[in-house]
């Protein structure tokens, strides 16, 4: 009997854990940043009814929740601009990385540790490609 206590228990441990990536994750994120959002509400408030005038709770708490969104919206944007600048320029990158690994080796003893199939296989291009998409199936996966 203690085994089938056990085994069921480890099974349905497993299982929780599986379809808790799905269910728990997004749930404990969404109440990790309402604490937050009306944490910074309740002093917006406070910081309104001092200086001016009073505010609804639910009108503080949707200010706040839209500011947020405007600035992770725009955070997201210039981070996707940068990252295809740098895709974009990523062959001076490259080009850049093989002079100072050439001029280094002039002075110092590079040669032992790096071979030239590491500086070859060195591919910026692919490198910061990879960084993009896998940013945007992250981000798309929200």
């Amino acid at each position: 009997m203690k085994v089938l206590n056990i085994t069921t228990i480890l099974f349905s441990t497993i299982l929780i854990l599986h379809y808790g990536k799905f269910f728990l994750l997004p749930l404990f994120l969404a109440v990790f940043f309402y604490i937050i959002l009306n944490s910074i509400s309740r002093d917006l408030i406070d910081l309104v009814k001092n200086k001016f005038f009073k505010i609804n709770e639910a009108f503080s708490f949707f200010l706040i929740f839209l500011s947020f969104l405007i600035l992770a919206y725009f955070l997201f944007q210039l981070f996707k601009i940068n990252l295809q600048f740098i895709v974009e320029n990523s062959q001076q990158y490259q080009k850049n990385i093989n002079f100072f690994l050439d001029l280094t080796s002039k002075y110092i003893m590079l040669d032992t540790l790096l071979s030239e199939s590491f500086i070859e296989k060195i591919n910026l291009i692919s490198f910061f490609s990879n960084l993009l998409s896998f940013i945007k199936s992250f981000a798309g996966n929200f």
